[in-house]
């Protein structure tokens, strides 16, 4: 996937990781400007659309990657330019809303909003 997204870069992420973040700036990417452009977002917070970030101290290898994706003009409208650190593991959370995104059969743009309500529910600790 290095080769992919960031060219310019010696591999130090493993692809299944790689493919893992990707996937989740992916959803994100798509709850952002899917919750932009509903008629009705009552309900849904503003904020929980906008992507957390990883754990610079749990999930510091994910954090590193994602910041160079962004270094690369990738998901620009995703990641912010600073502050990319959630301060707190989001690993598990992000699996269950990639897991919860299969199960609807991988949507694409635009989620309405029982899918944007869904996926933010998955993310949510259980």
């Amino acid at each position: 996937m290095y080769d992919e997204y960031l060219e310019h870069l010696s591999p130090n992420l493993d692809d299944d990781k790689a493919e893992f973040v990707v996937d989740i700036l992916d959803i994100y990417s798509v709850l952002c400007n899917s919750y932009r452009d509903l008629e009705d977002q009552s309900g849904i917070d503003a904020d929980d659309v906008k992507f957390p970030g990883f754990d610079g101290n749990n999930e510091a290898d994910l954090l590193v990657f994602a910041d160079d994706l962004l270094k690369h003009r990738r998901f620009e409208d995703t990641l912010r330019k600073h502050g990319n650190n959630s301060h707190m593991p989001t690993v598990d959370g992000y699996r269950r809303m990639i897991q919860t995104w299969k199960d609807m059969g991988e949507p694409t743009y635009p989620y309405s909003k029982e899918q944007i309500q869904e996926l933010l529910e998955a993310r949510k600790y259980r």
